[in-house]
């Protein structure tokens, strides 16, 4: 049905009632337990990058959280120790280092009834050669594979949209905190352009006309308000694009009342440029998801306007998206403006890379959300 990337672990398939999901699991229980400790693995690297690596996944989860660890590698059995060091907190912290490393195509091993600080002792004292066995050996003389990997869109029939190809890798200088106030329950609670078109008028040729739909399956509880937050970037650097009142820039596929839609469909009109997938916000105004290392953009051009597929929302916090209304799109458009352009499909782009790191109001962590290519 669809193409998954390298992230999804061999032999891991999830399948429900017939339906296939991408990368979906919840975080094991030995990321919480005080009687387990766990290693990352990486066959085909050296000791030093594995190292490296989870350096950098520490310092993004503790950036998070607020308290940047500012840690840089160091050589010999001093850069083990510093790479074990942010394990040894809490569980957030954890997770998070966990859905990182999992972004990279490492396995986590656990081994259930050590400690993880003890374990840490243990790796610290090995010799290279030693310690290479368990990071980078196919067969670490220790652990079991952990079944775990991050989230992801789900794919639930063959006309899912599809990306129509990957952006390059930027490297960001911005970093969120100095942004996170627009996001979680401040994002919910407020009214962010642009609003919703519901009647007939004259469309802007200077910007783009957006087209979607959220689909919520099951019962829709009184604060359950999904949706999906895309912000504006620098195409060349990855930045945010800001404002003049240093604000994000943003348009949003939402949970709308029907009396703010055009046949069940969310019209409205963006200001031109590349958005990326920033922030998935889920049943409840504090289930946010920010969106990392790896999310999806697109590029809008004035005067065009656009079908940004179907979205369907579950009751597990799960999203899909197809292109299941690109039969009705054009009639909803026309009813705005009869002379309106012919709406076309999203063209969909994976690999921006957000300036974004976790959590905020109690979210869950998303480092992958793709589109199959």
């Amino acid at each position: 049905m669809f193409q998954r990337r390298i992230y999804t672990f061999i032999g891991l398939t999830v399948l429900i009632a017939g339906i296939n999901f991408s990368a979906h699991a919840e975080p094991v229980k030995s990321l919480k337990g005080s009687n387990s400790a766990w290693f990352y693995n990486k066959v085909g690297t050296s000791v030093e990058i594995v190292l490296s690596d989870l350096n950098t996944c520490t310092d993004i989860s503790q950036l998070a959280q607020g308290a940047a660890a500012d840690v840089a590698p160091d050589a010999g059995n001093g850069l083990i120790s510093l790479a074990w060091t942010g394990l040894l907190g809490g569980g957030r912290t954890n997770i998070d280092v966990a859905n990182c490393m999992s972004s990279k195509d490492y396995i986590r091993y656990d081994i259930v009834g050590e400690s993880m600080k003890s374990f840490a002792k243990r790796l610290s004292a090995m010799d290279a050669k030693e310690l290479g066995n368990y990071l980078t050996s196919p067969t670490p003389p220790e652990g079991q594979a952990a079944a775990y990997t991050p989230n992801g869109l789900f794919y639930f029939q063959d006309n899912s949209l599809k990306a129509s190809g990957s952006l390059p890798k930027l490297a960001p200088k911005q970093v969120l905190p100095s942004l996170l106030k627009y996001g979680g329950p401040l994002v919910l609670n407020k009214k962010l352009p642009p609003k919703p078109i519901n009647k007939p008028t004259i469309l802007n040729p200077s910007q783009t006309t957006l087209i979607a739909r959220l689909r919520f399956e099951g019962k829709v509880g009184r604060f359950d308000r999904p949706d999906l937050l895309f912000v504006k970037r620098n195409p060349d650097t990855g930045d945010f694009v800001l404002d003049e009142k240093d604000k994000p820039i943003v348009f949003r596929i939402a949970n709308f009342k029907e009396s703010n839609l055009v046949n069940g469909f969310q019209i409205m009109q963006a200001e031109p440029g590349q958005y990326a997938l920033w922030q998935v916000n889920g049943r409840k105004q504090s289930n946010v998801t920010y969106i990392c290392l790896s999310t999806i953009a697109i590029d809008l051009k004035p005067g065009e306007a656009v079908y940004l597929g179907d979205w369907v929302h579950t009751p597990e916090g799960q999203y899909g998206v197809t292109s299941n209304g690109e039969n009705e799109v054009g009639l909803a458009l026309q009813t705005i403006d009869a002379l309106s352009p012919a709406p076309q499909t999203a063209m969909f782009k994976n690999g921006a890379d957000t300036p974004c790191t976790s959590v905020v109001g109690g979210g869950t962590p998303l480092y992958y959300f793709e589109l199959p290519l």
